[in-house]
């Protein structure tokens, strides 16, 4: 393949003077340009002359005027050079009868940095059923080609199937794991040091206090509902999501239309407090429906919790069932739900779950979707 990529100024050569016949004088109008390329490229070299008929061409390795190593058969008024491993000079000749006319030199330089790793992946923390975003930066002569694995650095063994980008999104982690990567490109490849994800427990749901006994037995109260605290919420709200990306990881049939498995949701933070937000307004005001009592849409939600990323968007909402194995059962036996939750076009997501005990279904739950 013919690349080039830096154009160098040239310099007029020297020419012959008129004939004596008084012809005018033989001159190059377009000098070879110099040129950038990748080890084992060609290049292409192109002269224009003009002042005479009949014009001959022979190109030379080597600076103007040096004829010691003419090219066998390059005798035209462009040449195209053999890949090259190092860099190299060409010039070439132009001929009419008696007199003739020297190019400038053109070098062809060869671009030959190996791979440098300049940013290093860092180690991650995050919550069980999270997702870890890690990634490095890395110089050199391009393209760079770059593949994950997962292990410890220099360990081939797990490679990561389509990880082949500088940044890398783990699944949906339950225990800790390290990865690390190797950057590559036509002159070797140097590997990164071990980015250690370190996975914590989601919080626990508050046990329901035990009544104290007593003589008479009271009447048989509602069935013990989750406490509804935050870190209880956090607790379901992250269950939810391992629970749909492993949905997402196989192939469903969402109301007879068979969907391909689809890549992880990552939970954002933004949209998890917009759904959130409207489980707990739907348990606090005792409704059920996409639309805010004030009028707003889910979208007006996302964007007033400060999410900003690219579309598509959606919404999945629940009520009635008590736990997220529960809910997630729930939107994939639902053609419109469970189509949502297999679209790959969406890539984040935000789990928003609240527990009213004076409402009509006691348990809510909110599920927002974002493109980026």
């Amino acid at each position: 393949m013919c690349v080039a990529l830096i154009s160098a100024c040239a310099q007029r050569g020297p020419t012959s003077p008129s004939g004596p016949d008084g012809a005018a004088s033989l001159a190059i109008t377009a000098q070879p340009q110099s040129q950038t390329i990748a080890p084992g490229s060609k290049a292409t070299l192109n002269v224009v002359a003009s002042g005479a008929d009949g014009l001959s061409y022979q190109w030379y390795v080597g600076g103007a005027g040096d004829v010691n190593a003419p090219i066998a058969g390059a005798s035209g008024a462009s040449y195209l050079t053999p890949e090259l491993s190092v860099t190299t000079r060409y010039w070439v000749r132009v001929s009419a009868a008696a007199r003739s006319v020297d190019s400038v030199t053109a070098t062809i330089a060869v671009d030959s940095a190996a791979p440098a790793i300049t940013r290093q992946p860092k180690n991650e923390s995050i919550t069980s059923g999270q997702t870890a975003r890690i990634g490095v930066e890395a110089s050199g002569s391009g393209p760079l080609a770059y593949q994950w694995f997962q292990g410890d650095a220099g360990s081939t063994a797990n490679p990561i199937v389509g990880a082949t980008d500088a940044k890398y999104t783990t699944t949906a982690l339950t225990e800790g794991a390290r990865y690390w990567v190797r950057v590559s490109n036509f002159v070797g490849s140097v590997d990164s040091t071990t980015s250690i994800i370190t996975v914590t427990s989601a919080p626990t749901p508050d046990p329901t206090p035990t009544p104290t006994p007593s003589p008479t037995p009271p009447e048989p109260g509602p069935a013990p509902a989750p406490v509804p605290t935050d870190p209880s919420a956090q607790g379901f709200e992250n269950e939810v999501l391992v629970r749909v990306n492993l949905r997402r990881s196989a192939a469903a049939v969402c109301g007879g239309t068979a969907y391909p498995a689809v890549g992880p949701l990552t939970m954002n933070e933004n949209l998890r407090s917009a759904a959130r937000g409207h489980s707990l307004d739907m348990a606090t005001q005792n409704y059920f429906a996409h639309t805010s009592l004030d009028g707003r849409s889910f979208l007006d939600r996302m964007y007033a919790a400060g999410y900003s990323g690219a579309g598509p968007y959606g919404e999945n909402i629940a009520a009635g069932y008590s736990t997220p194995a529960d809910v997630v059962d729930g939107w994939m036996s639902s053609p419109g739900h469970c189509t949502a939750i297999m679209t790959g076009s969406f890539r984040v997501a935000g789990v928003g779950y609240a527990y009213g005990a004076a409402s009509s279904y006691r348990f809510y739950w909110t599920l927002d979707f974002g493109g980026s």
